[in-house]
């Protein structure tokens, strides 16, 4: 319903910056922790459960 509407006007609208994350250092130390022991951990073979 707004095609050919000669009122319609667009107008442009400035982008909003992102929210500046802030992590915390031990937090991120447990991630990366836990990354570690997830690569290094071996995955239980397919037929396990039988």
């Amino acid at each position: 319903k707004l095609i050919g509407d000669p009122n319609l006007e667009f107008v442009a609208m400035p982008a909003l910056a992102p929210p500046e994350v802030v992590m915390d250092p031990a937090l991120a130390a447990q991630y990366e922790q836990d990354l570690q022991i997830a690569q290094t951990t071996a995955l239980p073979d397919e037929d396990d459960d039988l």
